[in-house]
């Protein structure tokens, strides 16, 4: 079983994925629920899902390595054709939640979502709204606003 990285994380959010209905992925909407699936690794895992950065663009957190790997599709469902990733089975609990929690949402409504949350907001703190950046959100910052906001209980 090969480590957990952030594309073997958006190809099991894309496994899951039916293009043309409310379960289809867009680019957009790759980024947040790959950026949740780190958010909630903390609160279910106590370790962080993998090693990449999000930087605090202006429509939210944003993987430049995923964005380059997927902006071909622009707007427009990913149609990919992917297997689901072999991955660690507490790793791929956390996708499936994030899955639950988000899966039929739009990448709009998670893009706002995320601008209300703290992790975004401090870090684009002194941009104007529509002004670029590739500040990093840090990843203790994700740690402590998640942790704090998904307590889950231990069994």
């Amino acid at each position: 079983m090969e480590e957990t990285n952030i594309h073997r994380v958006a190809e099991y959010f894309l496994a899951l994925s039916t293009p043309g209905t409310s379960r289809s992925i867009t680019p957009l909407k790759l980024q947040k629920l790959v950026y949740y699936a780190q958010a909630l690794s903390h609160p279910f895992n106590n370790r962080y899902l993998f090693k990449e950065d999000f930087e605090a663009w202006v429509h939210g957190p944003v993987s430049p390595e995923l964005y380059y790997n997927y902006k071909k599709y622009r707007s427009k469902d990913i149609q990919d054709d992917v297997k689901k990733p072999n991955i660690n089975p507490d790793d791929a609990k956390v996708i499936e939640a994030v899955w639950q929690i988000y899966g039929e949402k739009d990448g709009k409504f998670l893009e706002n979502k995320t601008h209300n949350e703290k992790p975004w907001k401090e870090t684009r703190s002194g941009l104007s709204y529509y002004e670029s950046s590739n500040k990093i959100i840090p990843k203790e910052k994700i740690k402590e606003y998640y942790s704090e906001k998904f307590k889950v209980a231990k069994n």
